[in-house]
């Protein structure tokens, strides 16, 4: 029987899952492994609502074991550290619990055909001082220690008024950066109306931009100037044309010699491919993305894909060469995650 893997179950990995379990796994036809770094999943453009404590964990995550039992495929935890191409097998690291013992030691999972879609993850464009001091959002832990985090912060102000300002600065004013700084002030009143006493002036947020404007990935300016306007409503100190040039554990530096004093910092400027990709000897661009025809097959192993979203009217033909008959998989696809 075939045997397809797909590394990732974020929203391309899922959707895939779902449609080649239908038609494989529930018939038999293949033997389907999801293998994942987390236990469950949260949609990834959620996590700023998630750190801010307006999501819910529990009742948004959906649990990759529950998930494959009721559909007909199986589920292996793990972070990809390799790939055998000659004898198709992928290595799993070992699991260790947050003291450091061994759950589990490291595995292999055999393949016919695998898919990875592990994401992306956070751009420090190696800037010294981001990895070791600020805080990102690519995972789901990340998330929740960035929620303890400012309700520690919050407590401390509450019960000692003298405590000082929490400064905060958000590097990246795209999607995530400008969410997470309106979603900080609304916090602070959601945490008021618990009984926190939190002074109105406690809270400032700096934003800042390398481009000249917020949401650059925008192009009517009636939608990125709107998102400014509210922005400042909300009293999010907003610094475009500014560039990091180096953080400290007390805030960063800029490339026009700006110190910007913080408690908190929160990277959120462009992502790339995450490191392991680059060690698989699969073709990588500078951004260590997978490098796919416009089958999403890769460049370097006719049976390794990336993950994809197959639109609802090309789906049936793209599922339609799937390996039943020990032939490369041909996604007519039109978006790439890699």
């Amino acid at each position: 029987m075939t045997n397809i893997v797909v590394i990732g179950g974020g929203a391309g990995g899922m959707e895939l899952l779902g449609k080649i379990s239908k038609k494989l796994g529930k018939r038999g036809k293949a033997n389907i492994t999801l293998v994942d770094i987390s236990s469950h999943h949260i949609w990834k453009p959620l996590l700023h609502e998630l750190a801010a404590g307006s999501l819910d964990e529990g009742i948004n995550a959906v649990d990759y074991r529950v998930q494959a039992a009721q559909n007909s495929y199986n589920f292996e935890q793990g972070a990809l550290t390799g790939i055998d191409r000659e004898n198709r097998n992928i290595t799993l690291a070992a699991m260790k619990d947050l003291q450091g013992n061994e759950i589990l030691p490291a595995r292999h999972v055999d393949y016919d055909y695998l898919v990875i879609g592990i994401g992306a993850i956070t751009n420090d464009f190696a800037i010294p001082g981001v990895r070791e001091h600020c805080d990102f959002l690519d995972l789901t832990e990340q998330a929740m220690n960035i929620r303890q985090k400012i309700l520690n912060r919050f407590l401390q102000h509450a019960k000692n008024p003298e405590h000082g300002h929490f400064d905060i600065t958000i590097v990246g004013a795209g999607a995530t950066g400008t969410e997470m700084a309106a979603e900080m002030h609304h916090i602070a009143d959601t945490l008021r109306g618990y009984g926190y006493e939190i002074a109105e002036d406690l809270l400032r947020v700096n934003l800042i931009e390398a481009a000249d404007r917020v949401m650059p990935g925008l192009k009517k300016e009636c939608l990125y100037g709107a998102v400014d306007k509210q922005l400042r409503a909300l009293g999010v100190n907003i610094m475009t044309n500014t560039s990091v040039t180096q953080v400290t554990p007390e805030g960063m530096y800029t490339k026009e010699g700006l110190f910007i004093k913080s408690d908190m910092m929160i990277w959120a400027a462009g992502v790339k491919g995450p490191d392991v990709l680059g060690t698989l000897g699969l073709e990588v661009n500078k951004m260590n993305q997978l490098m796919v025809f416009a089958n999403c097959r890769t460049t370097t192993d006719e049976r390794i894909f990336s993950s994809v979203t197959v639109p609802p009217a090309h789906s049936r033909m793209a599922l339609s060469r799937l390996p039943e008959a020990r032939q490369p998989v041909r996604w007519h696809c039109w978006s790439v995650t890699t």
